[in-house]
C-alpha cells in the first residue's frame, strides 16, 4: 500500500448486498445471529417482545404534546451530549433524555430532564413525545403513532453494510442525517427512503473535533506527559450486547489485531516513545484491561470514570489506529493521520461487507496486516512522514459537506422543522 497510489474519489463505489449483514442486538431489530440461544432466554425475550408490542399500540393512543425524547447508544456518548445540549440551547421543546444511570455526571450538565429508560416515566415521555430523536432505535424500533416523527442521527457513516429492511429503518426513520452525498445514498438505499428525507447535517459528535483544543485531560496530561498519542479503536467482531454475532476472526484481545496483545502494545509504545490508548467498542467484551507506562486500555465506563468522552480523548490524538470501524471518517476533520490495523480483511468482508467495492482505494492511510507492520508505520508518522496528507484532504472532500462545529445546531434546526409538522 503506498500513500503516492493515484486514487480518484470523484465517484463513489456501488453499494453492494451479498447476504444481509448481521444487525446489532441495541438496534432493537430482528438480530440473524446463529448462535444457540437458552429455552429460558426464548421465554424471556419472547414476553419482553410481547411488552414492546403492547407499548407500541398504547403509543398510537396517546395524545403527542410538543416535546422531544432523546435515547442512544452508547447511553450517554458525544452525540447524544451534543445533541441535547443544542436542542436545550435552540429552545426548540422541552427535551427529556432517557438514560440508565439518571446520575452520570457527563448527562447532568446539559439542561434536559434525565428519566431512567426502565421506568414508568421514561415510557410515559415517549408515548408523549411528538418527535424522538436516537441513533439505534427505541423500545424495541416497534411501529409508532402516525402523530410521531423519528429523527435517526444513526452513530456513524457506515462504511461496513447494515442490515436492509431493519425495523429501525422501516419503522424509526422518518428523517435521517448524513456527512455527505455518498453517505445519504447509502443510507437511503439500506433503509428504503427517499433522499429527499437524508439531511446532510453532519454529526453532531464531530463538532468536539471541530472545537479549538483545549488542554490534554489531567489523567492524561499526567500519563502520556509529553510523548504523542495514540488512540487505537478498534470495532468488535463479536457482539455481547444482547444475542451474540461474529464478524471477522475475533483474536481475543482488545485490540482484534493480530499478535497485538496488551504486552506487546506496551512494548511497541515504548520502543516509539509514544503513549497508547486502546479503547474498546462498546459491542464487543472487554477481554483485557491494562494501565502500564506507556499504554492503557480501557471500556466505557473506565473512560467516564476519567471525566473524558469518547471524542474528547480523540480530539487529542496525534495518530488514530482503527480497523472496520467509521471513526475515521470522523478523524479526516482534525487532519491528523490514520493508520488501519487490518488482520482479518477478507474474512470480515466475507462476513459482514463494504459498502465500497475498493477498500485499498476508500482508505486514507496504510494498511497494515500485523503489528511489527503498524510499529514501522506508526514509527514513520511520528517521525514527520505524513505521505497520506493529501490523500486524507480528497477524503475529507469526498466525505464531509460541512468542515465546522455546527453539526449539532444543524440538528437542532432539523428537529425543530419535525416538531412544526402538522
Amino acid at each position: 500500500m503506498n500513500g503516492e497510489r493515484p486514487v480518484s474519489l470523484t465517484r463513489p463505489s456501488v453499494a453492494r448486498y451479498p447476504h444481509p449483514p448481521r444487525q446489532s442486538a441495541c438496534e432493537g431489530g430482528r438480530s440473524r445471529s446463529r448462535a444457540v440461544t437458552p429455552f429460558k432466554s426464548l421465554v424471556t425475550h419472547g414476553a419482553k417482545r410481547a411488552q414492546l408490542r403492547a407499548a407500541a399500540v398504547v403509543d398510537r393512543l396517546i395524545p403527542k404534546s410538543r416535546s422531544v425524547l432523546y435515547r442512544s447508544f452508547p447511553d450517554v456518548c458525544d452525540q447524544g451530549i451534543e445533541t441535547v445540549r443544542a436542542l436545550v440551547a435552540a429552545d426548540v421543546a422541552p427535551v427529556t433524555w432517557l438514560v440508565d444511570d439518571v446520575n452520570d455526571p457527563l448527562a447532568t450538565g446539559v439542561g434536559c430532564r434525565l428519566v431512567s429508560t426502565r421506568s414508568p416515566l421514561g415510557l410515559w415521555a415517549y408515548w408523549r413525545a411528538k418527535v424522538v430523536v436516537h441513533t439505534h432505535g427505541v423500545f424495541g424500533s416497534r411501529r409508532a403513532s402516525k402523530a410521531k416523527r423519528f429523527v435517526n442521527i444513526w452513530h456513524g457513516m457506515p462504511v461496513k453494510l447494515l442490515e436492509r429492511a431493519s425495523d429501525v429503518g422501516r419503522f424509526q426513520t422518518d428523517v435521517t442525517i448524513a456527512t455527505s452525498a455518498v453517505h445519504a445514498r447509502h443510507l437511503a438505499d439500506t433503509w428504503g427512503i427517499g433522499l429527499d428525507r437524508v439531511e446532510l447535517t453532519g454529526l453532531p459528535r464531530n463538532d468536539v473535533l471541530m472545537r479549538p483544543s483545549a488542554a490534554r485531560p489531567g489523567w492524561l496530561g499526567e500519563v502520556a506527559d509529553d510523548r504523542p498519542v495514540v488512540v487505537w479503536l478498534p470495532t468488535f467482531r463479536r457482539s455481547v450486547n444482547g444475542t451474540t454475532t461474529v464478524e471477522g476472526i475475533d483474536t481475543g484481545t482488545a485490540t482484534q489485531f493480530a499478535g497485538a496483545t496488551g504486552g506487546a502494545v506496551e512494548a511497541a509504545m515504548a520502543e516509539l516513545g509514544a503513549y497508547c490508548v486502546v479503547k474498546v467498542h462498546p459491542l464487543a467484551e472487554q477481554v483485557e484491561s491494562w494501565d502500564r507506562p506507556n499504554s492503557v486500555c480501557l471500556g466505557d465506563r473506565a473512560l467516564r470514570e476519567r471525566g473524558t468522552t469518547l471524542y474528547e480523548l480523540l480530539s487529542h490524538a496525534d495518530v488514530l489506529v482503527t480497523d472496520h470501524s467509521s471513526v475515521w471518517i470522523d478523524f479526516l476533520l482534525t487532519g491528523r493521520p490514520i493508520v488501519f490495523s487490518i488482520s482479518d480483511r477478507d474474512r470480515y468482508e466475507a462476513t459482514r461487507g463494504y459498502y465500497f467495492d475498493d477498500l485499498d482505494a476508500l482508505l486514507p492511510g496504510p494498511i497494515v496486516s500485523d503489528l511489527d507492520g503498524l510499529t514501522r508505520e506508526l514509527a514513520d508518522v511520528l517521525g514527520g512522514d505524513d505521505r497520506w496528507d493529501a490523500r486524507r484532504r480528497e477524503a475529507l472532500a469526498f466525505h464531509h459537506l460541512h468542515v465546522d462545529a455546527g453539526s449539532a445546531d444543524r440538528v437542532a434546526a432539523l428537529v425543530a422543522r419535525e416538531l412544526d409538522r402538522s
